[in-house]
C-alpha cells in the first residue's frame, strides 16, 4: 500500500506540474453488502450504513472528459444474522478509484472505472460475543468495478451515486471468521464533492 500510494501522489504532482487540473474533497455515505452465490438456512446477511471521505484530483482530456484520480477512506462490512445470533463486519479501507468521467454540457456526467483498495483494519461483533480482531482473516487488498452518475451544482459543488462492484473475495483462503468463503464486499455510495476553483489556473512550469 506504501508504494501504491507513493506512485499515487507521483502521479498526481506529474499532472500538477503540466496540466490545468481540479482538485477537491469528497463526503458521502456507503450502504454496503455482502454477496454469496449460495443461499444458507443457517445464515443470512444484510446491508451495513458506513461513510466515505478523500480527495479527488480531475485531469481534463477534453472539455468535456476528464481522468478521475482519488484517495478514498471507506467503511464496509455487513450485518449478518447467524442462526439467529446477530453480528456485524466492520472494515475499513482506503480505495484508490482511477475514474473515466464525462460531463454533458447541462452539466450531468458518468463515470466508470477500476478501484484497487488496501484493508486498513477489520472486526467482528456477535450478539453475547467480545469483539474479534479478523484483519489477518480478510484479504489484505482488493479490485473492484466501479460506475456511477452525478451532476455539478452550483459554487463548485457535484452530487454523485456509485456503487462499487467488487472483483475479488473478502476472506482470505482457510479463513474461519466468515461463513463462506466466496463473499464479495459491494457498495453503494452516495456523496458531495467540493472542487477547489482556480487553484492550478495555469499548471506550474
Amino acid at each position: 500500500m506504501k508504494r501504491f500510494s507513493f506512485l499515487f501522489f507521483f502521479i498526481i504532482s506529474f499532472f500538477v506540474s503540466n496540466s490545468q487540473i481540479q482538485v477537491g474533497a469528497k463526503a458521502g455515505y456507503n450502504l454496503s453488502s455482502f454477496y454469496t452465490p449460495i443461499a444458507s438456512n443457517f445464515y443470512s446477511y444484510s446491508s451495513l450504513s458506513n461513510f466515505n471521505a478523500g480527495i479527488v484530483v480531475a485531469i481534463p482530456l477534453s472539455t468535456a472528459l476528464f481522468v478521475q484520480i482519488e484517495s478514498v477512506y471507506s467503511g464496509q462490512g455487513a450485518h449478518v444474522d447467524l442462526s439467529g445470533v446477530t453480528g456485524e463486519y466492520s472494515s475499513q479501507y482506503l480505495n484508490f478509484p482511477i475514474m473515466l468521467k464525462y460531463v454533458s454540457p447541462i452539466h450531468l456526467y458518468a463515470e466508470a472505472g477500476l478501484q484497487v483498495g488496501f484493508l486498513l483494519g477489520s472486526r467482528l461483533s456477535e450478539e453475547g460475543f467480545p469483539t474479534a480482531n479478523i484483519k489477518s482473516q480478510t484479504n489484505s487488498s482488493g479490485y473492484s468495478w466501479t460506475f456511477g452518475i452525478g451532476c455539478n451544482l452550483p459554487k463548485n459543488f457535484g452530487l454523485d451515486i456509485r456503487y462499487n462492484l467488487a472483483l475479488t473475495e473478502t476472506p482470505k483462503d482457510g479463513s474461519n471468521a466468515y461463513n463462506d468463503a466466496s463473499i464479495k464486499n459491494n457498495v453503494f455510495q452516495v456523496g458531495i464533492t467540493y472542487m477547489i476553483p482556480n487553484l492550478f489556473p495555469a499548471g506550474i512550469n
